[in-house]
């Protein structure tokens, strides 16, 4: 329980005590009329000035058991219980002025401890005041003394026991009637909490909420996340300033102590990696003055991200409706642009300077036939035909036909793949995949390609390149695969573009290797990171989610739209 809601319940519920000590003080001077000494000298006064003292003992403990708030209670409940019993006992039992205090524990254990408890303390009093009633009973019909009572000194009910029974029926019934009150109010105010105080407090955005004086009113579980509070002590009640970081959280400090409405965004480190927030302050008002000021923090990764998507989406759909253009106003003209210069170059002698030339015509025109046809090929990616994959049956099958290239005669290709892996996949882009991937490998090979393929079970949290995705759940289990080089790398200042289509820093290249690759991941829902130093090599991570009903269902699902 929290420290200070705990203390505050405690100290509370002893105040109370002693208002009803004091109380019932009056009551009994009014009752016996005795002057202010004589009053003390009462068996009941006696019981009244140790449960005062008893109830100081109380403060001075009380901040040392809040950690055990719920125990403390129930023991002082059942003090009260006993002093009540023992003050009715002395006071003439049934017919005591002080039977009403049952009442007042009967409330505090629904109110303080759980409204089933109420009864539970309920019944307890039923049986209190009906052990007293039978006490003073069997003294009158055997006419011997009470302890601590003087002869003739209480009420006698042994001629008219009806009375008794019925007395003892109205006063249980009332005792549990107020048990069932207590049940139906705290049903009635647990539903206003989860309106208010649970839905905050689950929350997917964090909510801190200010007083006037800047003291914390209010903050849920996702603030604290977010702001990086992680002290078990509650922050309520505390100023501002005392739990914010002046150099973490000074953006957010000034927002709130300029108390004007104002809305931005920032991205703030969460875990080691920046994180894009909106902050949005609102000002709570009344009719006459601004009772509080409302902090609402969203994490907005998934719109950064979704919007990043929609970006690259608009991209890839402008590339694919000017692919057929290029297709006819390029392609077919450089095709006959290419006979005419072989039909030309054919009419000179090899030496010529004009066949060298046109040589060289030859060779520009069907490198730009190569980025066409990679270009058309790039922009006609269909969504998969997903399919249950074993992964290392996949593989081997790609690195055997990898093999027979003649420019990896010399390569070293080193495997380590946990056995017993299905992914779902179309196997004719992932091995396209994994082509462009060895491929771009085999060119930044200084010497000849050294290249290394693992493949394992993998947590989302645990893929090296989910940080900057800003993903809401990190529990999905997938599959990572990584091909490793010891290559040439690439240069800091070209990882931010590698995957932007036509980028290159090949002589020869076309730029949309890599590109081609972060779209074959994107339409079998994974994803991919790149992690290379210069001159040392690179490592090319895929993450691809296990096999689930759902996705492939939702796979089949585009397939049938798209056709």
């Amino acid at each position: 329980m929290d420290k200070n809601i705990a203390l505050s319940k405690a100290y509370f519920f002893i105040l109370v005590r002693f208002i009803i000590i004091f109380f019932c003080l009056v009551a009994l001077y009014i009752q016996h009329h005795p002057i202010l000494p004589q009053l003390f000298s009462l068996n009941e006064s006696k019981l009244l000035v140790i449960m005062l003292v008893v109830n100081v003992g109380y403060i001075l403990v009380a901040r040392f058991f809040y950690r055990h708030a719920g125990i403390f209670i129930v023991f002082q409940i059942a003090l009260d219980l006993l002093a009540e019993s023992l003050l009715i006992y002395l006071n003439g039992g049934i017919v005591s002025i002080f039977v009403s205090l049952y009442f007042g524990s009967i409330l505090a254990a629904g109110i303080l401890l759980a409204p089933s408890v109420s009864f539970v303390i309920a019944s307890l009093a039923t049986i209190s005041i009906a052990g007293i009633a039978l006490t003073y009973f069997l003294a009158a019909v055997t006419t011997s003394e009470l302890p601590w009572l003087k002869a003739n000194a209480y009420p006698s009910f042994e001629h008219d026991f009806p009375f008794l029974k019925s007395y003892l029926f109205a006063q249980g019934l009332s005792f549990h009637l107020v048990a069932l009150f207590i049940n139906w109010l705290s049903g009635m105010m647990n539903r206003q909490r989860i309106l208010h105080a649970e839905i905050l407090e689950n929350l997917s955005d964090g909510v801190l909420v200010t007083d006037e004086q800047q003291n914390i009113f209010f903050i849920n579980q996702k603030a604290k996340d977010i702001l990086q509070y992680k002290t078990l002590e509650s922050p309520i009640g505390k100023p501002i300033v005392e739990i914010l970081d002046s150099t973490r959280h000074s953006i957010i400090l000034k927002m709130l102590l300029s108390q004007e409405p104002c809305q931005l965004q920032i991205e703030f480190p969460i875990k080691d990696a920046l994180v894009p927030i909106s902050l949005t302050l609102t000002p709570f008002a009344t009719a006459k003055k601004i009772r509080a000021y409302i902090l609402i923090l969203r994490d907005i990764s998934d719109q950064k991200r979704m919007e990043e998507a929609v970006k690259r989406a608009n991209r890839l759909a402008t590339i694919s409706e000017i692919a057929a253009t290029i297709a006819h106003e390029i392609r077919n003209p450089l095709a006959s642009i290419r006979g005419a210069i072989q039909e030309l170059r054919n009419s000179y002698c090899m030496g010529d300077d004009r066949y060298i030339l046109m040589d060289i015509a030859l060779r520009e025109s069907d490198r730009l036939n190569r980025i066409i046809s990679d270009f058309l090929q790039f922009s006609k990616l269909r969504m998969p035909n997903m399919q249950q994959i074993a992964l290392s049956h996949l593989l081997e099958e790609f690195i055997f036909f990898l093999k027979k290239r003649s420019d990896m005669a010399d390569a070293q290709i080193h495997t380590e793949i946990e056995p017993d892996i299905v992914i779902a996949g179309d196997s004719e882009q992932l091995k396209q995949a994994f082509y462009n991937i060895a491929i771009n490998a085999l060119e930044a090979a200084i010497e000849k390609l050294h290249l290394t393929i693992r493949v394992q079970r993998c947590k989302l949290s645990q893929f090296p390149g989910q940080s900057k995705y800003h993903l809401p759940t990190l529990d999905e289990m997938g599959v990572l695969i990584q091909f490793q080089d010891q290559g040439k790398g690439i240069a800091s200042q070209h990882k931010a573009k590698i995957f932007t289509p036509f980028f290159t820093t090949k002589e020869h290249g076309t730029g949309m290797g890599l590109a081609s690759i972060s779209k074959i991941v994107d339409l079998h829902q994974g994803l991919c990171h790149l992690e290379t130093i210069a001159n040392q090599g690179t490592i090319f991570s895929i993450w691809l989610p296990s096999p689930k009903t759902g996705i492939w269902d939702s796979m089949r699902l585009q397939q049938k739209d798209a056709h």
